[in-house]
């Protein structure tokens, strides 16, 4: 009875031993599961954000040409004026000149 219980009882802790060694290896292939799952993770946010930084230099610059452009445009727009500025002002004074012109031939005829 004794050498039974003996025999029970080293049976049973080896049971407990292969058990705790089963949950042992389950939890090790868990980690190493979380751990690869973590970095495929982490690689694909790494990835993901210098995707962002070149969509942002890619903005960054548009905005930059579209500032220097409409600069550009807002230039050829301020010589054109001036241009047409120029003609109106010499339009007018030569309307002014005739109209002297006009003015002194009238009161030299009058007089």
């Amino acid at each position: 009875m004794k050498a039974e219980k003996i025999l029970l009882e080293t049976n049973m802790k080896e049971e407990h031993k292969k058990e705790m060694n089963s949950l042992t290896d389950n939890l090790i292939t868990l980690q190493n599961k979380h751990a690869s799952e973590l970095k495929s993770l982490n690689e694909k946010i790494m990835k993901e954000h210098l995707q962002l930084e070149e969509v942002q230099k890619q903005k960054i610059v548009d905005y930059e040409s579209t500032v220097v452009r409409l600069q550009e445009e807002m230039s050829d727009i301020q010589m054109s004026h001036d241009v047409e500025i120029g003609k109106l002002e010499n339009n007018l004074k030569c309307s002014q000149i005739r109209t002297i012109s006009m003015l002194q031939e009238e009161m030299k005829a009058e007089k």
